[in-house]
This record gives structure tokens, sequence and C-alpha cells, in this order.
């Protein structure tokens, strides 16, 4: 209750994460879900640190609370902890302020974006008409900030293909919400009908998924699929179908191509009317491999 709370002098009630109570009890309950429920992984979102809190009691360390958090995904790091496997550990929101010492450790991979993953909370640099472009350009420059800044090994830089419905709608799809086909909108444009209409980029897709896959092909993440419609998930194209399957086949059999991922040093961060690319070469000295490269511009660039 409210009189609780200000009687504690806590603030909201919240878990702290440099608690080892806290660190044992946590992943040992995720653990005993993933066995009854056969679950494969989990996701986190929001995960902070604070110094303080709004009731006047000062939270341990940053450094414990930290400390504390990674424990607890390490945790779920070991070989059999979901359902006899390994847990897929996806973070989100704050992750790629955590650093590489938690990527390493904490998690499957780090976050995708390096924010929030919705089109409207981050800001692209060429301007384009497909969102699958937008965000696989964003996707690439993050991958690059990982490899080149943090010197995150290949294993935690994520790959995030295609695009998330973007939640702030055009004014005409604002009437729509107003109409009797979305009920609960009251003209806001935040409408769960809304959100499942045909919003696969066909045109833009590929574009997207090379890049994923060519800069962070040992976590590739499909944030779209053709399914919440029924009618466009019967219309996908054959032939789109396969080429997902192509890559994404591609990707799992050469890990060791995936693995030795590396910026090609003549071209830059990814950025407006420049090329960027990578370097996927075999250690074994043939000097075979892949590379990818990619122009955010429609203007020709040469490598």
């Amino acid at each position: 209750s409210d009189l609780a709370t200000k009687r504690l002098g806590l603030g909201p009630m919240r878990s702290d994460l440099a608690s080892p109570a806290l660190q044992q009890w946590l992943p040992k309950t995720m653990r005993r879900f993933a066995d009854q429920t056969g679950a494969g992984g989990f996701s986190f979102d929001y995960t902070y640190f604070e110094q303080g809190s709004p009731g006047g009691r000062p939270w341990r360390s940053q450094y414990a609370q930290w400390s504390g958090w990674r424990a607890i995904l390490a945790a779920l790091q070991q070989p059999k902890a979901c359902a006899g496997r390994q847990c897929v550990v996806d973070n989100r929101q704050a992750n790629h302020a955590w650093g590489p010492w938690m990527w390493a450790e904490g998690g499957t991979y780090a976050e995708p974006l390096q924010s929030d993953e919705q089109p409207g909370s981050w800001m692209f640099y060429e301007a384009d008409l497909k969102t699958d472009r937008l965000s696989a350009n964003r996707q690439r420059e993050t991958a690059w900030s990982y490899r080149v800044q943090s010197f995150a090994p290949a294993e935690v830089v994520p790959g995030f293909a295609l695009h998330q419905t973007d939640r702030d709608v055009s004014p005409a799809q604002k009437n729509v919400t107003a109409g009797p086909g979305c009920p609960r909108g009251g003209g806001t444009g935040r409408c769960a009908e809304l959100s499942r209409r045909r919003d696969f980029d066909l045109l833009g897709y590929r574009y997207s998924l090379l890049s994923a896959v060519g800069t962070g092909g040992a976590n590739l993440v499909l944030n779209m699929l053709p399914a919440r419609d029924e009618g466009e998930f019967a219309a996908f194209p054959a032939e789109d179908v396969a080429f997902f399957r192509q890559w994404l086949e591609w990707a799992d059999r050469s890990r060791d191509l995936v693995a030795s991922t590396r910026v090609l040093p003549s071209t830059s961060r990814p950025a407006a009317g420049s090329l960027d690319g990578v370097s996927l070469l075999r250690q074994d000295g043939s000097c075979t491999g892949a590379i990818f490269a990619f122009s955010p511009t429609a203007t020709p660039l040469n490598l």
C-alpha cells in the first residue's frame, strides 16, 4: 500500500540486485520454470542500476548491482540450464552500456540497436523509403560500435533483421483507430488490431537480412515475420522463403567464418554516403571466405 511504502521509505518496492540471496533465488527459480515448461530462454528489458531511491534509502553501489546482475545472468548460461539445453538470454534496454564483460558472461548477445527497437526511438542517418533498410543501417552501425569500440567478439555481436512495427502511426492510420475497427484505440494510434496489419517489408528485407548475416551472423534475430495476418502469410512468395532459409542455413554452416568477422580496413563506420563492410576469412591460411559490402545511399560507391 502507499502507507506501507511511505513508512518503509523505499519508494517503489524493488529487488536488490546486489543481494546474494536474490542472486541465488532468481536464476534457480527461472531454471525450474524452464524445466517445467520447456522454455528455451529468457528476455530482459529495462534493467537499471540506481545509486539512490526516491524514498531516500540508498541502494548498494552501482558496481555491486552490476556485478550481481552479471552473476544472475551467468547462472543461466550453464550448459543445460533450460530444459537440458543452454538458455538463450536476450538482453535489451540499457544492456549496451553494461560493457563487454557483461556481454561475455551475462547473455547470448548484446542489445541489438543500442536503444529501444521502435523505429521512433532511434535516428536514421540516411533517408530511405524502406523501414527494413533504415533498421539495417542502424544494426550495422551498432555492430561496428561493439566490434571496433568495445572489442566485442563475434560470438556476442547481435544480428537484428527486419523491423518492429512502428507504434507512432500516420494521421491516416490514427483516423482508423478512432473508428469501430479499433474500439480501444480512442484515436490515439495505439491499436492492437492496426499493429497486425500487413507490415512485412517485402522490398527491403533482403538488404536487412544480409546486413544481419554479414555483421552479426552468430546471433540472428528475426524481428518481423509475415504471420500476424493470415492473408499475408498465405501469399508470402515461396522464393522469399527460400531466400531466408538459404542465408540462415549458410550462417549455421559457416560458423568458422562468422567467428572471424572483421571490419574492412578500407571502410568507415556506417554513415550517410559511405560504404561499409566486413570480411569473413578462414584462419587456415587459405584466404578463402566472404566479403559483405553495404551502401546506405542510392549513389554508386566504389569499394
